[in-house]
């Protein structure tokens, strides 16, 4: 752990033992045939929408209402329960076009 700490954390670039992790995770599930890490969950859905975008050629996204699901403008779009947020529906400072792209769905209305 301490020769670990001495290389550093993240580099914003691939390290050489990201790599060796990456060939290792590769080979064991064939599947896989690229990846990608990053420091939390809301850089992982940042990605994830990014290739959506890319791969549909559209804007909009969906989430559900109420639900965290990262720390993104686009993804603070109606965030929190009514009684957390004491009833605001949208998180301040969220610019409108990222509310324009947001779709928000009810949770759990099938």
């Amino acid at each position: 752990m301490t020769k670990a700490v001495e290389w550093g954390t993240s580099f914003g670039a691939p390290t050489e033992l990201e790599m060796r992790l990456a060939k290792l995770i590769c080979a064991a599930m064939p599947s896989i045939e690229m990846i990608r890490f990053v420091n939390s969950g809301t850089e992982a859905t940042m990605t994830a929408l990014r290739l959506a975008r890319a791969f549909t050629r559209r804007d909009k996204i969906v989430k559900f209402a109420g639900s965290y699901h990262g720390h993104a403008d686009g993804l603070l779009v109606k965030g929190g329960s009514g009684l957390a947020t004491l009833g605001i529906p949208d998180s301040p400072g969220v610019p409108l076009g990222y509310a324009q792209n947001t779709l928000v769905a009810p949770y759990n209305d099938a």
